[in-house]
């Protein structure tokens, strides 16, 4: 009797793996996309304290650098929102590539099960046409 058809099987493995794939090629872009955020405001946040340091040495009324203050609070505030947010995308991505590692590992062992049940499968039909 023909042995279970494992490669329906390995289809469905094949599948899996892409889908892990196409998740973590997701999870990267959006790490990707928070890091170049976060860089943006950090370099703006730079800007600003230059600005503000500027402004002093030329002098600078008190109300005009209470409102650049608040500003750097705020931008303060977003930098480090996006640096958690980041640590959570890094987090996800890492999970991602782990899960991807995972199912690369199950279907490389289905895929050799695969190739020594057909091997033994070719050897039981010589033997049988003998």
């Amino acid at each position: 009797m023909k042995p279970f058809q494992l490669h329906i099987v390995l289809r469905h493995k094949t599948r899996l793996e892409q889908e892990a794939a196409a998740h973590l090629a997701k999870a990267i872009s959006e790490e990707n996309d928070v890091r170049q955020q976060l860089s943006q405001t950090e370099k703006a946040l730079n800007q600003l304290l230059q600005d503000i340091s500027r402004l002093q040495e030329q002098g600078i009324e008190i109300e005009q650098l209470i409102r650049y203050c608040d500003h750097v609070d705020s931008v303060q505030l977003i930098r480090k929102q996006q640096q958690e947010l980041l640590l959570e995308k890094s987090q996800t991505t890492h999970k991602r590539r782990q899960h991807l590692i995972t199912k690369s590992k199950e279907k490389k062992a289905l895929e050799s099960l695969k190739e020594r049940q057909d091997q033994e499968w070719k050897l039981y039909q010589d033997k049988q046409e003998a």
